[in-house]
């Protein structure tokens, strides 16, 4: 089993497909094709089954390809932290994050660390929630920002930075409303006005599935994989949204969005810090950690 053979493993199944792999990898489809064959060979078992125009795992396939993910992140961590300690000036750091702390709060924190590490490589992923827990456990990230982590994963929160989600709603829209007497009659408003929502998965798409079931009402949902997508469409009046306030200070401020107060909100969250328990943390990792709690943008736990 080769280390080529377990990337193409893990590149059809994050990508789908055999065709969308071998367009990821810069390879034809045959040897895409090539390297499955001589893994399924290898281990003995089916891998894949053809399913429309894509392949799906089987239960073995799965089994391996969690397998193949945390060794390809292991390797990564290992040249990562070979280099740092042979003093070698190309240092990787290795983050992952949800969404609106990604947008948001990454590049402000990256920002202010290069000032004072301008050699260092940064390798950042943003996506949902569970696809952020999973690059951590995987070894593929060593530090991650998003919400809190289930209780049954080996992970351990470092440092911790407070914020609160509102329902916000633009200028125009607002305007459209007009006066509301009471908050039975903002509620009633709310159920036939579109709420932007994330995608399933999401931290945030969880909390405004529970704000509306709080609020008993059965919106119409518009549904957009970035938190930026959702504020642009809220700036243009398409709809509402439950936005942190970390994302939406400045439009709050100049008055392109507005905050409609409804019962239950603001909703209080943490942003986390999260490491791996089962291993220090490296070097460069770290650093970055100690640097973001020293300029105040989280607090250690």
């Amino acid at each position: 089993m080769t280390l080529n053979q377990m990337k193409t493993l893990v590149t059809v199944v994050e990508s789908g497909s055999i065709t969308a792999a071998a367009k990821r990898l810069f390879v034809t489809q045959a040897a895409v094709s090539t390297a499955l064959a001589a893994l399924k060979s290898e281990v003995g078992v089916e891998l894949f089954v053809r399913e429309g125009r894509g392949v799906r795992l089987t239960e073995a396939g799965a089994t391996l390809y969690e397998y193949a993910k945390k060794i390809l992140g292991l390797i990564e961590e290992a040249t990562s932290v070979t280099r740092g300690s042979g003093g070698l000036t190309k240092r990787i750091l290795r983050i992952a994050a949800v969404t609106t702390a990604g947008e948001v709060l990454l590049p402000r924190w990256l920002d202010s660390y290069l000032v004072i590490d301008a050699e260092i490589e940064i390798k950042l992923e943003v996506s949902n929630r569970s696809r952020v827990f999973d690059l951590l456990e995987s070894h593929n990230v060593d530090l991650a920002v998003c919400g809190t982590p289930p209780p049954n994963r080996l992970l351990e929160v470092k440092a911790v930075r407070g914020h609160k989600l509102f329902l916000v709603i633009g200028r125009s829209r607002l305007s459209s409303l007009g006066e509301t007497a009471d908050v039975g009659q903002m509620i009633e408003i709310l159920s036939r006005t579109p709420w932007l929502v994330r995608e399933e998965g999401s931290g945030t798409r969880s909390n405004s599935d529970e704000l509306i079931a709080r609020l008993n009402i059965e919106p119409q949902l518009f549904t957009l994989s970035s938190n930026v997508a959702i504020k642009e469409a809220c700036l243009l009046g398409v709809g509402v949204a439950l936005l942190s306030i970390d994302s939406v200070s400045e439009e709050l401020s100049d008055g392109r969005l507005s905050i409609l107060e409804v019962p239950t909100t603001p909703i209080k969250k943490i942003w986390n810090v999260v490491v791996r328990r089962d291993e220090p943390l490296n070097r460069v990792a770290a650093a970055f950690l100690d640097h973001i709690v020293e300029a105040a943008y989280v607090e250690r736990t």
